[in-house]
């Protein structure tokens, strides 16, 4: 019986030794044949591209994202293929005036013109003329990437981009300029911003977590007689002497004036007269990102309340004191450093 034995234990030892062979050879046929296609596209690549490359032809552009700071693109060629568009080249510059306003703007300095003399009227017609020049176009570089970001840009402005394709035989023709505007900046608001025309126009807001206050200069003199408004949970109408400084649709829901809004009327040193109105917001939820709104109404510049969550979220991890958690919390919330394992008494940083 030992001798059936032996058989068996080298018929499984063969047969174990055979697979293993088996899947070596299909690993090497696939690494030669692998090679082989690699070798055979990188050589006949020049030759194909010469062959089968086309004048690539202008990518469609579409604004994806919009914060403070930055603008992110994406650019869609349905000619890419490998043998024809390479690289897209993106150039950015701001919007410069429309030419109403710019036209009603130099007429203004013209009448402005007649009272400080003919000489300073053409030094600021021509000083007009040069600002409403287009601006320079800005490159971002050459990439094969189609998600582009362009960044460093100033809150609140209006920008112009273009993107062009390049290939072996060239370059296309410029898209259409595609514009946007960069949302406002909250953290120079108090957690806010201001409607359209700037906080002099028009009105300025800050908001909280909880509530939303809106503030309205007004001309000295004025008094609550003149004043006019209306608080709906979604929509606030504000005028003034019959003049109207607001009437649209809120951003969000917030309480009457009964269950915790209110308004008062004070004068500033500045000599105007502010009109400051406090709503409380009704609906909050347990995620900081939604308390936080965009605009004071629908449709009127917009915030990057990205900017808000990040500062908030900074503020608490400098409130958060490592004493109070164990170091295994503070490992699964990220914040291993703060731990002091092996520092400190018992285990624990000293922070004297």
């Amino acid at each position: 019986m030992s001798w059936l034995n032996s058989l068996r234990r080298a018929r499984r030892k063969a047969t174990k030794e055979l697979a293993e062979f088996r899947l070596f050879l299909i690993d090497f046929v696939i690494f030669v044949f692998t090679s082989i296609k690699k070798l055979c596209y990188e050589s006949t690549l020049p030759v194909t591209k010469k062959l089968f490359s086309r004048k690539p032809r202008p990518p469609k552009v579409q604004v994806k994202d919009v914060r403070c700071k930055r603008i992110r693109l994406q650019i869609d060629s349905t000619y890419a293929s490998p043998f024809n568009v390479e690289d897209f080249e993106v150039e950015w510059r701001p919007v410069v005036p429309d030419p109403q306003s710019a036209s009603e703007q130099k007429n203004k300095n013209k009448q402005e013109g007649k009272q400080e003399g003919k000489q300073d009227a053409d030094k600021k017609e021509a000083g007009d003329e040069k600002e409403q020049q287009p601006a320079e176009w800005t490159s971002v570089g050459r990439s094969d990437l189609t998600a582009r970001t362009v960044a460093r840009l100033r809150q609140d402005t209006a920008y112009e981009f273009r993107v062009r394709a390049w290939n072996e035989l060239g370059c296309s023709s410029w898209t259409a300029p595609v514009a946007s505007r960069t949302k406002i900046d909250p953290t120079i608001h108090e957690g806010g911003g201001y409607g359209p025309g700037g906080p002099d126009k028009s009105y300025g807001w800050t908001q909280t977590a909880t509530e939303v206050c809106v503030s309205f200069k007004l001309p000295v003199g004025a008094s609550k007689r003149d004043i006019s408004l209306t608080l709906k949970p979604d929509r606030l109408a504000v005028s003034y002497k019959g003049d109207v400084l607001l009437d649209g649709e809120l951003y969000g829901s917030v309480r009457s004036w009964e269950n915790g809004s209110f308004w008062e009327l004070t004068k500033e040193k500045a000599g105007h007269m502010l009109l400051a109105i406090t709503l409380e917001k009704q609906v909050k939820s347990l995620a900081p990102k939604f308390d936080f709104w965009r605009s004071l109404v629908t449709g009127h510049p917009e915030i990057d309340t990205h900017q808000i969550v990040s500062e908030a979220n900074q503020q608490s991890a400098r409130m958060l004191d490592p004493n109070q958690l164990d170091p295994l919390q503070l490992q699964n919330m990220g914040l291993g450093h703060l731990s002091g394992v092996g520092g400190g008494i018992g285990g624990r940083p000293s922070w004297d």
